[in-house]
């Protein structure tokens, strides 16, 4: 089995931490919020607290992505962990992968003629092939427009 964790750019990872901050003090001010007026209506209250659990769901992922984004390759399949979202791919369905060198994209094509752009550091994409080609040495494998493999 081999990880890889996502490759951020700067401003995704600007976003990401003002994300956290942004759920942070919303969470902190519903929280506030229900028990200063819990009293008052228990409407405000329950429309307050449902408020509190969508921050925290929303803190819960982004901290989750900031910190668990990667893809792994196990026992045929291409899993793919995004936070709090998982997805699953059988490694037959690929067909080609393609790297676009110029602008530093690792593009992997399915049968079904759909694509998912892989975002790992570009110092991994060999290894990542290599894993991939391990389990499905069919693939067609593209580097800039020249076929490799």
């Amino acid at each position: 089995m081999k990880k890889f964790k996502f490759f951020y750019s700067p401003l995704v990872k600007i976003l990401i931490i003002l994300v956290c901050v942004i759920a942070a003090a919303g969470l902190i001010m519903n929280i506030l919020t229900v028990i200063n007026y819990a009293k008052n209506s228990a409407l405000f209250t329950v429309l307050y607290g449902v408020l509190t659990i969508l921050t925290a769901l929303l803190l819960a992922e982004a901290v989750a992505i900031a910190f668990y984004g990667l893809y792994k390759i196990k026992d045929g399949y291409l899993y793919s962990y995004f936070g709090l979202i998982r997805s699953k791919t059988d490694v037959k369905e690929i067909v080609a992968v393609h790297v676009f060198k110029t602008t530093e994209k690792l593009v992997v094509y399915f049968k079904d003629e759909k694509y998912s752009v892989i975002i790992i550091p570009p110092k991994f994409y060999d290894e990542f092939i290599a894993a991939l080609l391990k389990v499905n040495p069919d693939i067609k494998y593209v580097s800039d427009g020249a076929e490799l493999a």
